[in-house]
């Protein structure tokens, strides 16, 4: 999975941050809580939550999860004073408030369309799924889908093929 955020890419796969084209060094530690702030970034993550996930539970003393949250921020250009990124809510915990997409890699598109026959996507990061539904007189209408967010309807010509179309350079 990568989470793109600011100018960084996180590959969870890679175990890898980069900035644009560049890594970013991060001690695996701190690469796993900033994994896990980001992946549960629409909570407050309380340090009993950090030091159960990051840590299995062993008992962790305070400064050591407090250098892996300042090694996060700094990876990531942020620090304990701006929190633009990774914020602390006092006596509660911490939370990623950075805006984060969230994409698949190519190759585990390309995978997912081999394993359910799915036709090969011309774009690797957009696979087409093809439906079909009935009409009210028996008529049935295919229809495909892909991607998220809102629907966007293109009619076609007197005839079209969903497939065709879906490879078309044009």
């Amino acid at each position: 999975m990568l989470f793109r955020f600011e100018d960084y890419v996180l590959d969870t796969e890679r175990r890898e941050l980069r900035r644009e084209a560049t890594l970013v060094p991060l001690a695996p530690q701190a690469f796993d809580l900033l994994e896990y702030l980001i992946r549960n970034r629409s909570r407050v993550l309380s340090k009993d939550d950090l030091i159960a996930s990051i840590w299995n539970g062993r008992i962790v003393s305070e400064s050591a999860l407090s250098t892996r949250i300042n090694a996060a921020r700094s990876a990531i250009g942020d620090n304990g004073e701006q929190q633009l990124l990774i914020k602390t809510i006092p006596r509660k915990g911490v939370r990623f408030v950075g805006a984060v997409r969230e994409e698949q890699k190519p190759e585990a598109v390309m995978a997912t369309c081999a394993a359910t026959e799915l036709p090969t996507p011309t774009t690797p990061h957009l696979a087409q799924h093809i439906r079909f539904c009935l009409s009210r007189d028996g008529t049935r209408i295919a229809y495909a889908t892909c991607g998220a967010g809102p629907p966007i309807v293109w009619a076609a010509h007197f005839m079209g093929h969903l497939k065709v179309e879906w490879d078309s350079p044009v």
